[in-house]
């Protein structure tokens, strides 16, 4: 056996002939002519239909950034009807070139058809076969499936919370937001972004964004597409203001000022007393709750949370914080 053909699956030829031999184990066997040939297509080159989806979030990954969507790309059969003189023909649909050349593992629901194992951009070959003598009519990658990206929310603050102390008690703080959108995107371009309030309602202007209190704001980030496709795709984060009240040091009523006069014993008149500071923690916050209190002491000595009762000192200034 001569000229044998090793790979019968994917045999490239012009129009020819091949003989087949059949042969079994007790080596009789037969031979058979095969004529091959090769169709010219009759759907033009410059045929071609690109789809593009938005990436979801259906796969087990659970997340809009694996580049896999859900398309529907029927409407090919209705375009190539047009080039094709009779209907006596099969469309068939494959992932590749190799399947559409060997025709196998054919795509079975067109109108339903996830690009997993090619993700983002996909080649989709199509085979157009006459029913009557397996004449092909076209042949060729005549549509492309394009996912389009999904913008990312970079998280800004932290955790997407900005906080600001209230700057003079009134609960309301004006947040300088003019490089929100800026850190949000972190370079990405060609992206719109769009602010609501609580209530979905647009916010035409951000920057100060006047809060009374906590604020919640929702931003979408809307890609601008090069090409149409089923967008446009956006995806949305939220982001809280919060005002937090500005802690008040209250002015101290006891009386700190005294005579070392410690007249039963005279030797321990040294500049220094035992100063009564029970009261001293409550009388600064006034109620206040919530605060960590430090004392600094002239000598950079800092309790927390109250001084010492009884607190001996000389005349000093200590830092309330």
């Amino acid at each position: 056996i001569t000229f044998q053909i090793t790979n019968p699956i994917a045999f490239t030829t012009a129009n020819t002939t091949v003989y087949v031999r059949v042969e079994n184990v007790n080596g009789c066997y037969s031979v058979a002519t095969l004529n091959l040939i090769v169709s010219v297509t009759q759907i033009p080159s410059t045929f071609h239909r690109t789809f593009t989806k938005c990436d979801d979030y259906i796969d087990a990954s659970n997340n809009n950034y694996d580049g896999i969507a859900t398309f529907d790309f029927s409407i090919i059969n209705a375009d190539i009807a047009g080039y094709i003189p009779n209907s006596n023909y099969t469309v068939t649909y494959y992932r590749n070139q190799t399947d559409a050349l060997s025709e196998i593992n054919a795509i079975p629901d067109i109108s339903n058809y996830r690009n997993i194992g090619y993700p983002n951009t996909q080649q989709i070959w199509v085979r157009v076969d006459s029913n009557l003598d397996n004449s092909c009519f076209g042949l060729g990658a005549y549509a492309t499936l394009v996912v389009e990206r999904t913008p990312v929310f970079n998280t800004v603050g932290t955790n997407n919370i900005i906080r600001a102390c209230d700057d003079d008690h009134d609960g309301i703080f004006s947040f300088d937001t003019s490089m929100l959108s800026n850190n949000i995107l972190q370079g990405q371009t060609n992206i719109d972004v769009a602010y609501f309030d609580d209530l979905g309602n647009s916010i035409p202007t951000i920057n100060p964004l006047l809060v009374n209190g906590t604020k919640t704001i929702t931003v979408r980030l809307t890609n601008n597409p090069s090409v149409a496709s089923d967008g446009p795709c956006f995806v949305e984060g939220t982001i809280q203001f919060i005002v937090d009240a500005k802690p008040e040091a209250y002015a101290v009523t006891t009386n700190l000022t005294t005579c070392d006069d410690e007249i039963n014993n005279p030797l321990l008149q040294n500049g220094s007393y035992p100063f009564n500071t029970t009261t001293l923690q409550n009388e600064i916050l006034q109620g206040q709750t919530g605060m960590n209190v430090t004392y600094t002491l002239a000598n950079g000595t800092v309790y927390t949370n109250g001084l010492p009762n009884p607190f001996n000192s000389g005349t000093q200034n200590v830092l309330v914080t």
